[in-house]
């Protein structure tokens, strides 16, 4: 199991606004691994941002509709550590992150 309040964002300007202090106490991201199944709660207070997925890896249960973004770059998990547990665990729960999206505000 793995819990931190830290978070990726695409454009770590907009991030600048808030305090630490205030993301430990108003954000949390939970992961845990069971055997193959990783699982993965998150919340982020402000509504004006956007969670972003590593498609082929993060599958959102969870809005099934809403405010998600997808990562660009790799549409197919190809840089995923699928056979490494720990090193998966860790991948999962930290590419789990933010984007500043000013239509959502």
């Amino acid at each position: 199991m793995q819990g931190s309040p830290w978070w990726l964002t695409a454009d770590q300007r907009h991030l600048a606004g808030y305090s630490r202090e205030f993301i430990n106490a108003n954000s949390y991201k939970i992961s845990l691994q069971l055997k193959n199944l990783l699982l993965l709660v998150a919340y982020w207070p402000d509504p004006g941002w956007r969670m972003i997925v590593w498609r082929g890896v993060h599958i959102p249960l969870w809005p099934v509709q809403g405010p998600v973004a997808w990562y660009d770059d790799d549409p197919i998990a190809a840089g995923f550590s699928w056979k490494d547990s720990r090193k998966a665990q860790a991948e999962f729960h930290m590419a789990l992150a933010l984007r500043y999206d000013p239509e959502m505000v």
